[in-house]
């Protein structure tokens, strides 16, 4: 399974892309748990209690407890991911807890078997492989996503972005595997390279540029898509402009 390299840069997109939706998602979640807080499990308060101190080890560890007693509970089950989840980022060089974030995807595909529209658990599964830098699949799971809603604009703007990081990563390993340099205002002067270039990059590149722009009709009181991806854009324009070929629309 191929994944991208984790770059800070990409890191900190996709927090900007995702992070609203999936605080979102969480904030929701953890709503329902406290408004039936009264007929929660001991467990399921202790997990809660462990969570709000961010000891997500003890959280993990009493919402399984919560989850065995109550096996149908979609709610405690999306809090146990959540939990996973934020034990490995809060601590991702110990090895017990790097093995959460496999946990967490377990936990999500559990959910999704028996719920498989659940959009909560689908946004959480794209934020996991987001973080792993498995773009393929969050763009899978995106997709799904978008199937359930066309006009899902955090979806889009989300396969928007990944879109765009990954072009990114993958013109900088073409420069690097054909020896290219572009810091300087000199066109590549081999024909069959520049062809081969635009032929590759040119079309990725109007589909993330498409994804950001229906992302943006869909949702016109946000500036988001266009914000956190016009540095990407400028130098995708700029490449092909040095390919001495003919540039996409939204690079006029």
């Amino acid at each position: 399974m191929r994944k991208m390299p984790l770059s800070p840069r990409y890191i900190v997109l996709v927090c900007v892309v995702l992070l609203s939706s999936c605080l979102l998602a969480a904030g929701n979640v953890a709503g329902k748990c406290a408004q039936s807080s009264s007929q929660s499990s001991v467990p399921a308060q202790l997990a809660i209690e462990a969570y709000e101190r961010e000891d997500f080890r003890q959280s993990v560890k009493y919402f399984n407890e919560a989850v065995r007693q109550s096996p149908d509970s979609l709610i405690l089950q999306l809090h146990l991911a959540n939990a996973q989840a934020h034990w490995f980022m809060h601590d991702p060089h110990d090895p017990e807890a790097r093995t959460q974030i496999d946990a967490a995807e377990t936990t999500l595909k559990d959910i999704l078997r028996k719920s498989p529209e659940s959009r909560l658990a689908l946004w959480d599964l794209v934020a996991i492989y987001a973080m792993e830098g498995r773009a393929q699949d969050s763009q899978k799971t995106l997709a799904i996503l978008l199937h359930n809603d066309p006009n899902d604009s955090d979806a889009l703007t989300a396969s928007g972005t990944i879109a765009a990081m990954q072009i990114h990563f993958d013109i900088q390993a073409e420069k690097r595997k054909r020896n290219i340099r572009l810091e300087n205002a000199a066109r590549i002067g081999d024909d069959g390279i520049r062809e081969s270039l635009r032929s590759e990059f040119e079309p990725q590149i109007q589909t993330a540029v498409n994804l950001l722009n229906r992302a943006i009709q869909n949702n016109t009181q946000s500036s988001q898509p266009l914000a956190h991806v016009s540095g990407l854009l400028s130098e995708y324009c700029l490449f092909l402009r040095r390919l001495n070929l003919p540039t996409l629309s939204a690079c006029s």
